[in-house]
């Protein structure tokens, strides 16, 4: 019955919302996962509150904003439920970081017409124009009765007495000494939305929300990545890169101990006092801190 009833409405709401609106919506395009910067991503959509309440949905273009205006939940044109916020990169920010930043999506792109709604089973769904389920946060039973987006940046299910059901994005703005500047030593890492820079900021290697690699040049040009995309469940990776002791550069699936490796460098043995450096001449290279012997290096050098 909920479903029967979900399908009436998104009959109504797609056949009637968005025709006698024409909200159109103005998102740039990823290339290969090597980016996820969106420009102008709330152009032309129409807000429609803070947050989502139970019988209340979201029809392509429409979005949900923090009190503060800074976070918002969008429901995009191309049928992708997006998380945007400001920069997680903190100062002074790099070419890529630039906002709005996408922090969580749904991966439902290219399903136009998608609308998404809080049912009053307490599960948050995303309905294609058929009426099949697209995606769902298979959180039905569990009291929720709202999709929160608070200044804090966390996007969440939330039951009646504010208390947390699911959160679908936790992370807020980051600081600046998250980041590395020119060099990453030893037992160093980069987790997800870490990134590391030249010292002349120029260049900027990153830990991808979607678990890619990835060497940005000028005018966010991808001159390297270790080819690690993955995301999980909730739309985010949670892979981070190592500067080992041993020597090597690792891509772990996780932050755990036990995480297993996914890319690597293949550097056992290098050092000693092995390092991470970003020239500023655009090279990768993993070098030893003493000697500046190179084990290792990406061969993306002379771009400036």
């Amino acid at each position: 019955m909920q479903r029967l009833r979900w399908k009436r409405r998104l009959a109504v709401m797609v056949a009637g919302t968005v025709a006698a609106t024409g909200i159109s919506v103005v998102v740039g395009a990823p290339a290969a996962h090597a980016g996820a910067v969106r420009t102008g991503a709330f152009v032309g959509a129409t807000r429609i509150g803070t947050q989502l309440n139970v019988d209340m949905g979201l029809s392509a273009g429409q979005y949900i904003l923090s009190p503060d205006g800074r976070f918002g939940l969008l429901m995009q044109t191309d049928g992708n439920l997006v998380a945007y916020g400001p920069s997680p990169c903190g100062w002074s920010q790099p070419n890529i970081c630039r906002g709005p930043y996408d922090w969580w999506a749904s991966n439902t792109g290219g399903q136009p017409g998608n609308a998404v709604f809080m049912q009053s089973d307490g599960n948050l769904v995303i309905y294609r124009p058929n009426g099949s389920v697209a995606w769902a946060s298979n959180t039905g039973g569990s009291g929720a009765t709202k999709l929160m987006v608070t200044d804090e940046g966390r996007f969440y299910l939330a039951r009646w007495d504010g208390s947390v059901v699911r959160m679908l994005m936790g992370l807020s703005e980051q600081p600046s000494y998250y980041t590395y500047a020119g060099s990453m030593p030893t037992n160093y890492r980069l987790a997800t939305l870490r990134y590391m820079a030249s010292y002349n900021q120029v260049f900027h290697l990153m830990q991808q929300q979607d678990g890619n690699l990835v060497l940005y040049g000028p005018a966010n040009s991808v001159l390297w990545s270790a080819g690690t995309y993955h995301t999980n469940v909730y739309g985010m990776s949670t892979r981070e890169t190592r500067m080992q002791s041993d020597g090597n550069l690792v891509v772990y699936n996780s932050s755990a101990p036990t995480a297993a490796a996914v890319w690597a460098s293949n550097t056992v043995g290098a050092g000693p006092s092995p390092e991470l450096v970003l020239q500023n001449d655009g090279n990768l290279v993993l070098r030893s801190w003493s000697t500046w012997q190179v084990f290792w290096q990406t061969g993306t050098g002379g771009q400036i």
